[in-house]
């Protein structure tokens, strides 16, 4: 009787030690993917700094103290040195990730980097 006690006792404390180890695994494979972003890119179309907002290819974003904006080197900058393809210029092409869209509003910028090269 003793013995079968401890041989419970046993297999709960097993249970628990797999239910503790699966937990974080099933947790994550259910994980929703809306901290997950994926990276577009598009053409700085125009920017304005007074409102805060970039214009990337034909969507409306909005850029705060958050969003990280790099150069083509990784280094940051202002949202005042891109360059707009309103300002009659060549406008930057650029690699970002931004917020889903709330409901009534715009998406915000997470990161943006200008990319180098020749896309015409």
């Amino acid at each position: 009787m003793r013995m079968a006690i401890a041989g419970r006792r046993g297999g709960l404390v097993g249970l628990a030690m797999l239910i503790g180890l699966l937990l974080p695994v099933m947790a994550s494979a259910q994980a929703s993917p809306v901290g997950k972003a994926n990276v577009e890119q598009d053409l700085v179309a125009a920017v304005d700094i007074g409102a805060g907002t970039i214009v990337l290819g034909a969507e409306t974003f909005a850029v705060s103290t958050r969003s990280e904006l790099l150069d083509a080197g990784g280094r940051p900058i202002g949202l005042n040195e891109l360059t707009a393809a309103s300002s009659g210029l060549d406008g930057d092409m650029v690699e970002f990730t931004a917020t889903r869209k709330r409901k009534g509003g715009l998406r915000t910028i997470r990161q943006l980097q200008v990319v180098e090269g020749d896309f015409e």
